[in-house]
């Protein structure tokens, strides 16, 4: 009797384990796929909304499974006292976090895309980074909520 009532109590253990672990959110890292650099649209929808979400909001499929929450990239003005912070967005995708967005790109769920950028034309082109860096900022300023 004794040995049914701990298998039970094992049991009844295994069953929360077992939920949580069909609720968590695994993050599959695969190689960035190619997109137009002249597109920040394009970008966006490929790069970011996994994370942040198609609307910017923060609440894209992998958040999550993020340690930190992503940003939500429509109130960064508002953030900014309404004055949009494009060298602050630019600074964090190309090199990662600065003292005011500490907790943003970089970590180990969050690329530099500045790099990646780099990369995505077979070779280091810090040019075609940057183009893409310009045009991405662009996008992520037409998303800000008044």
């Amino acid at each position: 009797m004794r040995k049914i009532r701990i298998a039970a109590g094992l049991l009844a253990m295994a069953f929360p384990v077992m939920a949580l672990a069909q609720t968590t959110t695994t993050v599959k890292r695969v190689p960035a796929k190619y997109t137009s650099p002249t597109s920040g649209k394009e970008m966006f929808e490929q790069y970011c909304t996994p994370c942040h979400g198609p609307n910017g909001k923060g609440n894209g499929p992998a958040a999550s499974a993020m340690r930190v929450p992503p940003a939500d990239l429509t109130r960064l003005a508002a953030k900014y006292k309404g004055v949009y912070p494009d060298m602050e967005v630019a600074e964090a995708l190309r090199a990662g976090p600065t003292p005011s967005n500490a907790n943003a790109h970089g970590s180990e769920t969050m690329p530099v895309w500045g790099r990646v950028f780099a990369s995505l034309e077979g070779r280091s082109d810090t040019a075609m980074a940057e183009l893409r860096i310009h045009n991405l900022v662009e996008y992520v300023r037409t998303i800000q909520e008044k």
